[in-house]
Parts: C-alpha cells; sequence; structure tokens
C-alpha cells in the first residue's frame, strides 16, 4: 500500500489530534498593568504582546471564566451572582466578598491560573 505525503501528514495529525489552542493560564507572564474596570469591575484590562512586539490594550469579563461553588474557582461562569467588592490584591490575585450561607466570607483566586493569552495579544479563559 503506498501513500502520498499529504496522506501521511493529513493522518498524522488527525492521529496526534493538532489543535490551535493554547493553555487559559499565564497571561501575567507576558501582560502588565493589569486592572480591575473602575466601571465596570467585572472586566479584567490588560497591556499585552502580539505580533512582532506590538502591545494592545485586552480585556475579559471574569464572569464568562468563574464561578462560586463555595469557593471562587476557573471555570464556569457566573461568579458575580454571588460576589461583590472585588478587588485585585497583587497583579492577579482577585478578591471578592461572597455569599457564604448567612453570612459573607472573603474569597480569592489566582488569575493567572484561570486567563490566557493568546497569539493576537486577546485574553481569554
Amino acid at each position: 500500500m503506498q501513500f502520498t505525503v499529504v496522506q501521511l501528514i493529513t493522518s498524522g495529525l488527525l492521529l496526534f489530534g493538532a489543535s490551535a489552542t493554547f493553555a487559559a493560564n499565564g497571561f501575567a507572564n507576558t501582560c502588565t498593568h493589569t486592572s480591575l474596570n473602575t466601571t465596570e469591575p467585572r472586566w479584567l484590562q490588560a497591556v499585552c504582546p502580539y505580533g512582532n512586539g506590538q502591545q494592545r490594550y485586552a480585556g475579559i469579563d471574569l464572569d464568562d471564566c468563574l464561578s462560586y461553588n463555595g469557593n471562587l474557582v476557573c471555570g464556569g461562569s457566573g461568579y458575580s451572582q454571588e460576589c461583590y467588592g472585588c478587588e485585585l490584591t497583587g497583579s492577579t490575585n482577585l478578591t471578592c466578598r461572597c455569599d457564604y450561607g448567612d453570612s459573607d466570607a472573603t474569597k480569592d483566586v489566582d488569575l493567572n491560573t484561570c486567563i490566557g493569552i493568546d497569539a493576537e495579544g486577546e485574553l481569554y479563559c
């Protein structure tokens, strides 16, 4: 049985599941000036690299990246339904007050473990 180069390459890509996905973490390794938007505090904003050393302003709605299950966690969505008064402590640690039974509790999550940056300098979860 003979195969062409294209058939071998296609088969190899299918076998190894090649894809163009990135790990959703580590944005702070390359982005700077990280902050929460002052008018919409669910929005994380930063200056991130892309292309040939260029920089861009990037932002992401953290409500699409975080959930609350008694703790703030990466993945899921809707943390802002239970948590409020959030602020960044350090450059990547999000600290919030969250509903916890009959009272509130302070919860935090390291956004650098939840948010990544793609080749275009966009943040994603």
